[in-house]
Parts: structure tokens; C-alpha cells; sequence
């Protein structure tokens, strides 16, 4: 029961962030959240407080703003003092020029007490490395921004 309650819980925050509602996934994280998206780009980065992953919601937001992320696999174990969720998950953008942008990706979870005190999430790479620099390409200057810090 708690598993599908937390796989809920996520399919839902990927809808949420997909539609920029990003209030309700932030309330889930904890003030001591270990937040990580991996590699050396906008929207790269390792964080220790909620206001800076605001602010990476916000600037991954405005790069790819209808981006849908869709939840493929959910793994959930654990009990409610340590929790840990790896999700397999699916990225689709149409970027301005009209190419599509799709990507994979993992998320892996920790929660304690019903609060997130670790989200690690990475995609391949090289393909969004590879859109962010067609974002350059077409103007969009925060695409190439250096990640954010805090």
C-alpha cells in the first residue's frame, strides 16, 4: 500500500513539474534536501537548499517550457523512515525550431518520514547537451548558462 502511494505521489510531481506547478513537489522536499542533476550544464547542478532548487525548476522551466516527463517504472522500497524510489522516466519537447527533443532518463529517491531528503535525476547526456546548444543556436542565451549554485 505505501508503495503505490509513493508511486502515485511521484507520477503526479512529474504531471506537476510538466505543467510548472512546481509548489507541490517542493513542499515534499525537506529543508536539508540533497537535490543533484548530473553534468556540467544549465541545468546541471548539486544543491542543498529548496530556494535554489526553486530556481532550477524555474530556469529548466523556461528552457523547456511545455517538456512532458513522463514516469515509465516505479520502484519503491522501504519503510516510512527510509524510503527509496528509482523511477525510469521519459522526456518529450518540441524545441522552437520544431525538432523534437526526447530523452531517458533515472531518478533516484530518498524519503524519510514522507519527506524527500535526496532526489539524483540524470538523463543521457549527450542528447541534452545536444539540445540545449540547438537552443543556443536558435538564441535562447540561458542555454548555456553555468549551473546554478548554492
Amino acid at each position: 500500500m505505501l508503495q503505490r502511494m509513493i508511486e502515485t505521489k511521484i507520477r503526479d510531481g512529474f504531471r506537476q513539474i510538466s505543467s510548472g506547478d512546481f509548489a507541490p513537489v517542493l513542499a515534499q522536499f525537506s529543508p536539508s534536501i540533497h537535490f543533484s542533476f548530473m553534468g556540467n550544464h544549465a541545468i546541471g547542478g548539486e544543491f542543498h537548499r529548496r530556494d535554489t532548487v526553486q530556481q532550477w525548476f524555474e530556469r529548466f522551466h523556461r528552457l523547456f517550457p511545455t517538456l512532458k516527463i513522463e514516469a515509465r517504472k516505479v520502484r519503491v522500497l522501504g519503510l516510512p523512515w527510509n524510503i527509496t524510489a528509482v523511477t525510469n522516466f521519459e522526456v518529450n519537447y518540441t524545441l522552437p525550431d520544431g525538432t523534437p527533443y526526447r530523452n531517458a532518463g533515472l531518478q533516484i529517491l530518498r524519503i524519510q518520514w514522507g519527506k524527500i531528503v535526496e532526489d539524483h535525476l540524470t538523463e543521457d547526456t549527450q542528447v541534452l547537451t545536444g539540445a540545449l546548444d540547438r537552443l543556443s543556436a536558435l538564441g535562447v542565451s540561458e542555454a548555456k548558462a553555468s549551473p546554478l549554485r548554492d
